[in-house]
């Protein structure tokens, strides 16, 4: 999500459209709004799923992802 914001803002930053001074510290602030929630919301999905769920989450195999190799 941060690389994603921080490329469009450098895309309209480097196409012209905007400047720094007219953005100000708006895009940096609904950068932080956005990445809080997500975070927080995946950190509490895999949590909850790891707490009363774990055989959705460990579906890592040695014997089919290892073997061979």
């Amino acid at each position: 999500m941060l690389a994603s914001r921080l490329v469009g803002l450098w895309i309209l930053l480097n196409s012209g459209t905007y400047t720094l001074t007219n953005l100000g510290d708006e895009p940096i602030f609904i950068i932080v709004v956005m990445l809080f929630p997500e975070a927080f919301m995946n950190g509490l999905l895999i949590t909850v799923l790891v707490v009363y769920y774990p055989q959705c989450v460990g579906s890592f195999s040695d014997k089919q992802y290892l073997q061979g190799k």
